[in-house]
């Protein structure tokens, strides 16, 4: 039996204006259906980060089957179909990223260790929470209708901007203003990063891990990054190479994503997790 079509007027008419207004929707889904999970629970067992983290991974999955539902049967959701060549070679980036970042942290005498658990779990946890809100709740409905170049720079450019600015949130817990300052910027550029795997590779989950083992690498600054994420200390000459080395790393990325075999193999890429019927383009 073949399912039925429902009809998105908003979307439709307004492509932006209704993808983000989904993404709120999504996000206080989101909030709401966790709160749902985790209040009886820390009524049990109390506050517990290990519990929190299970129940994010539970919502999210909820989440995508909760897309899926709505949006059906246009889209499987922010984990089917993959491109896996893009997605390697990005992913490569990030990991030239840690490399060379570690060995410039041993340069310059600063003491780098094995993250802490708890570090780790925040890093999963912002790593899940974080690439679901921005790149999937925003990038996947924007790419609903035109998976061309032009979409994609206003979506990265959306995701990205939402991604810094919410880390701005850090200078409420202490961090100093000039490095909060910083790491909105910084942020938002990995952002675009972020932006471009899920663009280009189609599946979140490489976002996920990309971004986990990112915050992973940077909690093995043990003094400069509390166990919560919060950045520690003022600027110092290691964080403007740090600002360096990232912007080279996403001009490769940049400059890779948009070249035309990629840019041509991520729009066929994203007309298949969006099978729309051109009848309804035609509307």
């Amino acid at each position: 039996m073949e399912t039925k079509t429902r009809k998105h007027k908003v979307m439709d008419k307004h492509p932006i204006g209704g993808s983000l207004l989904f993404s709120l929707v999504m996000l206080l889904v989101l909030l709401t259906i966790t709160n749902i999970f985790l209040t009886p629970l820390v009524l049990i067992f109390g506050q517990n980060d290990n519990i929190t983290l299970i129940i994010m991974i539970i919502t999210t999955i909820l989440s995508n089957f909760i897309i899926i539902w709505w949006f059906r049967p246009e889209t499987k959701g922010m984990f089917a179909e993959y491109n896996l060549k893009p997605a390697m070679m990005i992913c490569t980036c990030f990991f030239i990223y840690w490399v060379v970042g570690t060995i410039f942290m041993l340069i310059e005498g600063i003491k780098i260790g094995f993250p802490s658990f708890a570090g780790i779990r925040t890093s999963l946890f912002a790593g899940i929470s974080e690439e679901v809100i921005f790149r999937a709740f925003i990038i996947l409905p924007l790419m609903r209708r035109d998976a061309d170049k032009k979409r994609m720079i206003i979506a990265m450019i959306i995701s990205s901007v939402l991604f810094g600015l919410i880390h701005g949130a850090n200078a409420l817990e202490g961090a100093d203003p000039l490095v909060t300052l910083n790491q909105v910027v910084v942020t938002a550029l990995l952002g675009m990063c972020f932006c471009a795997l899920f663009l280009a590779s189609g599946n979140l989950i490489f976002c996920i891990l990309m971004h986990a083992l990112t915050d992973i690498v940077a909690f093995m600054n043990v003094t400069g990054v509390s166990d919560n994420g919060i950045m520690q200390g003022t600027l110092t000459k290691g964080t403007i190479i740090d600002d360096v080395l990232v912007i080279v790393i996403v001009f490769i990325v940049l400059r890779y994503f948009f070249s035309k075999p990629v840019m041509d193999a991520t729009t066929e890429l994203w007309k298949k997790k969006w099978k729309v019927a051109e009848s309804e383009y035609s509307e």
